[in-house]
């Protein structure tokens, strides 16, 4: 995820990517004003405010995935939206009926497959399928309590995410009630997580990193939970670096 000072992108990435006539729904997804207002126009009882664009993945005449964090009156909410080719049946189908929840009161996504546009609202995710086992700290607490190795963080129901890449990985950092943090929850595809724990054991072989300590995971929910371990992200050090360079 990008620090706030950021620009994700320029004048000439929107020339660019506005010349994709092969995905009609690509300037709804790349303006925020245009993104907000096709949420807004599925959410009418709701005053969103204002949608910042947090990560884009671009496949050039293929798919367009961005992620926004969108706000109203009194909280955020994480959306993805996602561009493809309106005449792409087999991804069309794929997500319709997965993006709208049966809930009328409940912050709603929608579906445009004739524009080959769809939007999801978090947990809602269309490969990190189980998003929906810690979105609540209920769901959390069952998950946690369930796991031997992971008993200890069933009384820690606070969470806050601090990275999260629609169909390839969230990370969150779950608190206790005083919000001080205990854990990282890293979620995964299944083969993300696979080359996720790997990658660790390598690191961990060659001994130049103090990594956190793993205290379990699910192969079946392709997550991993660590302890927590105390230091400064890649992002603000990565920001900041930027910052004093003068870029």
């Amino acid at each position: 995820m990008l620090p706030e000072t950021w620009s994700m992108l320029n004048d000439a990435d929107h020339d660019l990517l506005r010349r994709d006539t092969a995905l009609p729904a690509l300037r709804t997804l790349l303006e925020e004003d245009a993104f907000l207002a096709r949420l807004q126009s599925v959410n009418p009882t709701r005053h969103l405010t204002s949608a910042r664009l947090r990560y884009l993945r671009y496949k050039p005449g293929t798919s367009c995935l961005a992620s926004y964090l969108v706000r109203n009156e009194d909280r955020e909410y994480h959306v993805s939206g996602k561009a493809w080719l309106p005449g792409s049946h087999a991804k069309r189908e794929k997500h319709q009926g997965t993006v709208l929840t049966a809930d009328p009161n409940a912050f709603q996504g929608g579906a445009w497959p004739d524009q080959g546009l769809v939007i999801g609202v978090f947990p809602w995710d269309a490969k990190l399928g189980s998003l929906d086992h810690w979105a609540t700290p209920d769901a959390r607490h069952q998950f946690f309590a369930k796991r031997e190795s992971l008993r200890s963080l069933a009384e820690a129901p606070g969470w806050t995410i601090l990275n999260y890449k629609p169909e390839r990985r969230l990370v969150a950092r779950v608190e206790r009630n005083s919000g001080d943090p205990v854990a990282v929850l890293k979620a995964h595809t299944p083969q993300g997580l696979t080359a996720a724990l790997a990658a660790s054991r390598a690191v961990e072989a060659g001994q130049r990193f103090d990594l956190p300590r793993l205290l379990g995971k699910s192969t079946h929910h392709a997550a991993a939970v660590y302890a927590w371990q105390n230091g400064e992200g890649m992002d603000a050090l990565l920001g900041q670096a930027l910052a004093d360079s003068g870029k």
